[in-house]
Order: C-alpha cells, then structure tokens, then sequence
C-alpha cells in the first residue's frame, strides 16, 4: 500500500584507508574522517500518481488519474482527493529528505564537503539539500566563508558530579566557486592485443568481520558439516519442505522435529500443518520464552497464550482441538516452572536482565550472543538459559552436555564486558524439570580454554572443515530416518 525504502543498520566493517561510496541509509551509525556530499542542487524526486497506473492508500482508498467522459486517448485528469493524498506524500518526503540531510552531515567526525553545480542566479530548486541550507543558515553563497556561533553543552565531572556546562563555539565554514582541476597522468605500460596473460593458482578468501553467534558455536560442535549445509549453503528451508512433502506423501515415513534451529537467523515457522501431531514445538518453545521474557504473572497466563497462539498459526488451518491441547500444554509447562523451587530462587535476585544481548570484538570477528537471563551479583555472574525439549528425567544429562557449549561461549562475552566478575555459574532449566537445574560454576582461570576452542572453530570455519560428526546423526535435522546422513 505504502512503500518505504528500506532503512537497514549498516554492516559492521573495519576504517581501512579507503573511499567508501554509499547511500545515506547504508552510512547510518558510521563515521569518517571525512565525508563528500554531492550533487547536492539536484532535487527532491517528486513522487505522485501518475496516467494509467493505481495506487492504494490506506486512507482514500483507490487513487488514480482517469480521461474525461470516457475518452481514453485524451488527457487524464486527477480527482481533488489524488491531490491531497500527493499533497500529503509530498509533505513525508520532504520530512524524509530533511532527515537524509542530517544524517549526511553528522557522519564526518572532521572534515564535511558539500558540492553542487553552480547556478549564476543563486536559486536554488526548493527541495535541494543546498535550498535547505541556504535557507537553514542563511548562507550568501557569493562570500568567501561563513561564520557559525553557537553554544555548547557537555558535561563534566567535578566533586563526584556531572555538572553541565557551556560555552561559546565558533565555527569558519569556506565557500568555494572556484575549483582548479589537475588532470593525473598515469603512464600506462603499451600492451599487444594479442598478447595473452595467463594467472594459475585459486583465489584465496580472506573474511573478517563475521558474526559469530552462540548458535553457530553450538551446531559447528555438534557437526561441521551440518553448520556448513545450514549457514553456508542456507539447505536448511529446502530439507524442511521436503520433509514436509513426505509426510504428506507418504504417511508412513514418520519424521520428527526434534532440534530447534536458528530460528533468527531463517525466520523458521516449524508448525507441523501437515500431520495431526498434539504438540508444536517450536510455537511452544517461543511462547514459553516471550512470557519468561516478559514475566507474565499466573493471572494473565491465559490471556498471554491465547494471543501468542493466534499470532503464532492463527493463519493455518489447523484443528481447534489441538490448539486447546497446545495452549495446554504450555500453560502446564510454565505453572509447573512457577511453582518450583528453582523459580522462587531466581525471583530473589533484584539486579538481572532477561534476553540480554551480548557482543564483543574478537580479533577481525564479532562474538554475538542473547542470554535468557543475565543476574549480576557482586563478583559472581549467573547465566541462566531455559529449554522447553520435551524430554525424560534421564535424558537431562546428555541433552545438557550439547547445551553447555552455548552457555560457555555466553560466560567468555560477559567475561570480556564485565572485568570486575570473577565467578560464573552456567545454569541449564529444563521447564518440564526445573527441580533439576544442571550447574557448571567456574571462574576467570578457566577463560583461556573457552578462548582457545573458539578461535580453533572460527579458523576451521573459515577454512571450510566440514568433516562429518556420524553421532549427530539421530537426532539431526539433516538425517534420513533419524540416522542416516544425507551427504553420503
């Protein structure tokens, strides 16, 4: 109905000695030491509607320009309600544009060039980066400089206390409307048309500046090669269809979804839409995590999962019975952590964060991570992951040996953020057993052994050591029948 240009955060990259060219979205959250706006007299796009097209507003419905008494070969003239819906666009684009304006500016940290064809009048399209500027600082663009004063705040420190000061500031902006070109002269080297260079060897690749998150930490542990066919050649949307399409197909090959996947990674929905199962895992485990998150107290439970649950499948056609039995389930889950001894000892604790999200720089790589709960006392630092795996009292210490590995790359980021802990203990809640909380406690020493096994898989990933873990394979979500590996 509305399209917006997309507003994405810039990608994390190291100020190498090197001119950058990019949009204005793309520069939001960077700095440079200097920055070149250009073209900056060209104005404003004007976007309207336009002869023979339709357009939707969520306000005047359909929009369009139509001929006169049916006649289809003349002119087509616009109803008073398309101008004011391009009155009103007009008006959010110029708000918009302003917006881009500020952004440009604020990127240079010491030096801002603002360039634009020179116009003898000195007029300026109205809706121009320089109309803009003219008009904001009343700028003669015949002087030789301009003279900004203002005051400015900051804040210092004084007896313990931040007192906020101010003082004058003056800035000399130049003005050029002259600029002498100096042609370089590169002295190229003749060659023969008909002479062939040939360069045998491969092309190496150097990455710097990945993500590195918990997740990937983990399936890398668990096996390489399904890291690689998950996160390298994205297989993962691909296999799930299939293995949709043979539960469809063909009833009798049963397969489960076990193991929960990046989920933000994929934007995964697994509802299992094509089989009667009573239990969605997936939905289950991301509603049980929001009201963890959120703290929902046992009055609003109900509510809170009839809500997520629409939000969640509301638009498949799945059985109203297993819906009820879904919401169940989860409410049975989540009253059975509240009344467990292990909850009332978490409530304790005054100073935490729930979904806490970590980073830290790590050589040319970024460790990146989100912690269930995050409790800070004193020294000690307590990392808390809750897993909603429905599984048996004697499957809680093989399933906690695969989960530990994330909870350790956790402790080594908040280790680095916080350099006044000195213990941790990594806390493992299974919701079906929290009277079984799995504890690691270790302290700063240990560190250097959780350092040394990242960089090893970091290195191996980079260069691309996919060897088969056979072991992983019952419960992988790349294996056939739960045991055969799919790259054979």
């Amino acid at each position: 109905i509305e399209q917006f240009e997309d507003e994405a955060q810039a990608a994390v990259g190291d100020d190498s000695n090197s001119v950058k060219i990019m949009t204005f979205h793309q520069s939001k959250g960077l700095e440079f030491d200097a920055v070149f706006l250009y073209g900056s007299n060209e104005p404003l796009k004007k976007d309207s509607i336009k002869s023979k097209s339709i357009t939707v507003d969520k306000n005047f419905g359909l929009l369009t320009k139509v001929p006169l008494n049916s006649y289809y070969s003349s002119e087509y003239f616009s109803a008073p309600i398309v101008g004011m819906s391009n009155l009103i666009l007009e008006k959010k684009n110029i708000a918009e544009f302003k917006r881009l304006l500020y952004v440009g500016v604020t990127r240079a940290k010491n030096n801002l060039f603002i360039s634009a064809a020179l116009n003898k009048h000195d007029a300026y399209n109205a809706n121009s980066f320089l109309a803009l500027l003219q008009s904001g600082l009343d700028i003669d663009l015949n002087e030789q400089s301009l003279e900004l004063k203002s005051g400015l705040k900051f804040l210092q420190l004084e007896n313990d206390k931040y007192l906020t000061k101010e003082r004058e500031f003056t800035a000399e902006i130049k003005i050029l409307n002259d600029v002498e070109y100096n042609p370089v002269i590169i002295n190229e080297e003749k060659v023969e048309l008909n002479e062939k260079h040939h360069r045998i060897g491969s092309i190496e690749d150097d990455p710097k500046g990945e993500v590195i998150s918990a997740t990937k930490i983990s399936v890398y542990k668990q096996c390489p090669l399904k890291y690689h066919l998950t996160y390298d050649i994205g297989f993962l949307p691909f296999f799930q269809n299939y293995k949709k399409w043979m539960i469809r197909n063909m009833p009798e090959r049963n397969y489960e979804f076990n193991e929960k996947e990046d989920e933000t990674l994929f934007g995964l929905n697994e509802i299992a839409v094509y089989k009667n199962v009573k239990e969605f895992s997936d939905v289950k485990g991301r509603i049980i995590h929001s009201a963890l998150q959120k703290e929902i107290i046992q009055d609003q439970l109900s509510d809170f999962i009839d809500v997520s649950i629409n939000n969640e499948i509301g638009t498949f056609k799945v059985d109203e019975k297993q819906k009820v039995q879904l919401k169940n389930d989860i409410t049975a889950d989540i009253k059975n952590f509240y009344n467990s001894n292990e909850f009332s000892d978490l409530k304790k604790y005054k100073n935490y964060n729930n979904e806490y999200e970590v980073y830290a720089k790590e050589n040319d790589y970024y460790l990146y991570g989100i912690i269930d709960k995050l409790i800070i006392e004193g020294d000690k630092a307590i990392i808390v992951d809750y897993k909603t795996d429905s599984i048996t009292e004697k499957q809680l210490e093989e399933k906690s040996n695969s989960y530990f590995s994330q909870l350790r790359f956790y402790s080594y980021i908040v280790n680095r953020l916080f350099d006044k802990i000195k213990f941790y203990e990594l806390k493992l809640i299974f919701i079906k057993w929290p009277q079984y909380p799995q504890i690691i406690n270790f302290s700063n020493k240990d560190f250097e052994a959780i350092k040394r096994e990242i960089k090893t898989m970091v290195n191996n990933i980079r260069r691309q050591n996919y060897l088969k873990n056979l072991t992983h394979c019952k419960t992988c979500s790349y294996s056939l029948n739960n045991n055969i590996c799919i790259k054979n």
